[in-house]
């Protein structure tokens, strides 16, 4: 980046912080018209910084900054709604989100639509109460994300049609998921897997935002088979244009077991690391 820039109350969200010399810290967030980008908050850390309380995670911001480099200065930040809090239950997924636009996408490069799929995303899931019967829609929620964050980096998915043959997915068919290409249909007789073994039913559910929604209200055991073949998916999908890293977003939801104490560390370290 060479030219200076001024951006001003751009909406923005924090995706990471973590401490930088003895009173700032390097923050890492997602705006809408700027992209990713990298700022430090100089004095932050003091205690009475007025910014201190403000630069929260998942909280939808208005941020200033000076760039003349690739590592921008923060010069001003504002809350412009009031903070609802993620309840515990679906923090580990939207830290999972944070961790897919770290590193998925590039820094300073925009994706207006992105952020207001991840702006959604972030309030359906401070819409949820936390109770178990909404963890099928809370899964549909990050299916959408997952699915816009692969179109937005260029590797959208096929889901409509066999790569191979073009012929139309069918419900009732089996195909093997390329990551690399797409759906191609399966061999009933064969026992050599190829990519991602799926059911043509759970590559269309992926295809249609109001059915997977309308889906998630549903608890048979038929529906939670599609969901979970459809989490199978986009995770390998996902983990082999992440180069295979480890997300310790995936480690949250182990910790969230041990209670609100275990759970606290892990974001804590999460946020900061």
């Amino acid at each position: 980046m060479s030219n200076k820039q001024r951006p001003q109350l751009q909406p923005a969200y924090i995706l990471h912080q973590r401490p930088y010399r003895d009173s700032s810290a390097l923050l890492e967030i997602f705006s809408e018209h700027y992209g990713r980008c990298a700022l430090v908050a100089r004095g932050v850390k003091r205690p009475r910084s007025k910014l201190r309380g403000v630069l929260q995670p998942f909280q939808p911001l208005l941020l200033s900054w000076l760039s003349k480099s690739e590592l921008g200065t923060l010069t001003g930040a504002e809350q412009y709604k009031k903070p609802v809090l993620i309840k515990p239950r679906y923090l580990p997924s939207a830290f999972y989100m944070n961790e897919l636009v770290l590193y998925l996408l590039h820094r300073d490069d925009p994706h207006d639509e992105l952020f207001q799929c991840y702006h959604n995303t972030i309030s359906n899931l401070k819409s949820l109460s936390g109770i178990s019967g909404e963890d099928l829609l809370w899964q549909a929620y990050l299916r959408e994300f997952e699915i816009m964050i692969l179109q937005s980096i260029g590797y959208g998915l096929v889901l409509d049609h066999d790569v191979r043959t073009q012929s139309a997915i069918v419900d009732g068919d089996c195909y093997d998921y390329w990551p690399d290409h797409g759906p191609m249909k399966s061999d009933p007789h064969g026992s050599d897997i190829r990519g991602v073994r799926v059911s043509g039913a759970t590559l269309n559910l992926l295809s249609n935002t109001a059915l997977l929604r309308e889906k998630s209200q549903h608890s048979d055991a038929a529906t939670r088979t599609l969901f979970k073949e459809a989490k199978h998916l986009l995770r390998t999908i996902l983990d082999h244009h992440l180069g295979y890293r480890v997300l310790h977003s995936r480690s949250l939801m182990t910790n969230l077991q041990t209670g609100k104490q275990g759970l606290a560390k892990s974001l804590h370290t999460a946020h900061s690391d």
